[in-house]
């Protein structure tokens, strides 16, 4: 008996459906960790002291000279040590701002999307700093290892290795070897031996009393690596681009999703925000603890293939989008719609905005389809 072709059908929409909330759940799942991945080092953590902290004295407090309303404040800010805190061993600090004012006779670590040590911040060991932005305007007497967005070192440190979009030293230190964007020696900067940078180097009067040295193997065999991934913001659209031609022959699940993006671009927009919202909490809960950090850094290769898959879905919806508009004689999205809308994603102005746009679009879509 030939077969019921209602009920084929029925059955293959069935299995469609399916495999598209498959997917889309699957997506989703590693589009929350990619948020949260994110997320984690801009999000307010709480940040803690390994050691004792001995507490402000009462004068201090009704001076308000403890921890009160002179330090950065906000739901953001961890103050991991106040002015007139002292803690021994190591102190480690996580958070959106980690604020360290106080004396540490030890070391210190902090990751954070901003970390400061203030002027009243004195520390007898080293200091190791990672953020986006990290300031050292107290006092270190060992060696300060900085790699942020921005570096700024106006205090005093007795030797520095920092890397990041700018460095900038208005104070004084001991040997000092930087890489990144660029160098800035203020004309308040001592270097009290040799610096030795990989960077574009910005003098206005500073002081080096040792050799000054323009290097381009500080990173050793992994410096190509490194200087390659500052394309990456341009060959990642052109990647996903690939991925999108190839999106229709992947599974059942690819052009529901993309479909879903297409016919409701601001909703799955919208909701590709709230994604990423809501895995701030989960940021907050897996960075408190130092054992969640390392979580994420292992979830970063799926992490990158779903932020990747998400924006190969935003880009074919956008071709679709742009598709419907041709001609009757062009039909489907062909490939060279979708690789001009990948290279205006790969753009340097105006890229960077469309791609964000069209992943979360992606994100989105996916989240819609798996509710």
């Amino acid at each position: 008996m030939p077969p019921d072709t209602d009920e084929t059908a029925a059955d293959t929409a069935g299995r469609s459906s399916a495999a598209s909330r498959t997917g889309a759940a699957a997506l989703l799942t590693v589009g929350v960790l990619a948020a949260v991945l994110l997320a984690a080092a801009f999000s307010g953590v709480g940040g803690g002291a390994a050691g004792s902290a001995a507490a402000p004295d009462a004068e201090s407090a009704a001076n308000g000279t403890g921890t009160g309303s002179a330090l950065p404040s906000g739901p953001f800010t961890s103050v991991v040590l106040g002015p007139n805190e002292t803690a021994t061993g190591r102190v480690t600090g996580t958070g959106g701002r980690v604020v360290i004012a106080g004396t540490v006779d030890g070391t210190v670590r902090a990751y954070g999307g901003v970390v400061v040590l203030t002027e009243s911040a004195v520390v007898t060991g080293n200091v190791q700093a990672f953020g986006g932005r990290v300031v050292v305007d107290g006092t270190v007497e060992g060696p300060v290892t900085a790699y942020a967005g921005t570096v700024v070192v106006r205090g005093d440190v007795g030797g520095l290795n920092a890397g990041g979009g700018t460095v900038r030293i208005a104070g004084r230190t001991g040997d000092a070897t930087v890489l990144g964007g660029r160098v800035v020696l203020a004309d308040a900067a001592r270097v009290d031996g040799d610096l030795e940078y990989d960077a574009q180097l910005v003098d206005r009067g500073g002081v080096v009393t040792g050799a000054v040295r323009q290097t381009d193997s500080l990173l050793g065999p992994v410096g190509p690596v490194v200087r390659f991934a500052g394309w990456l913001p341009h060959l990642v659209p052109l990647l996903a681009g690939a991925l999108a031609v190839a999106l229709p022959h992947v599974g059942a699940a690819a052009p529901g999703l993309t479909a879903r993006a297409r016919s409701r671009p601001v909703r799955s927009a919208a909701r590709g925000v709230a994604v990423c919202v809501a895995a701030a909490v989960g940021a907050a809960a897996l960075a408190a603890s130092l054992v969640g950090l390392p979580l994420l850094g292992i979830a970063a290769p799926v992490v990158a293939a779903a932020v990747l898959f998400a924006l190969a879905v935003g880009e074919t919806a956008a071709a679709d989008a742009v598709t419907a508009r041709l001609p009757d004689s062009v039909s489907g999205s062909p490939p060279a719609v979708v690789v001009a809308v990948a290279v205006v994603a790969a753009l340097p102005a105006v890229g960077p905005p469309v791609a964000a746009a069209l992943a979360l679009v992606g994100l989105g879509a996916a989240a819609g389809a798996a509710s």
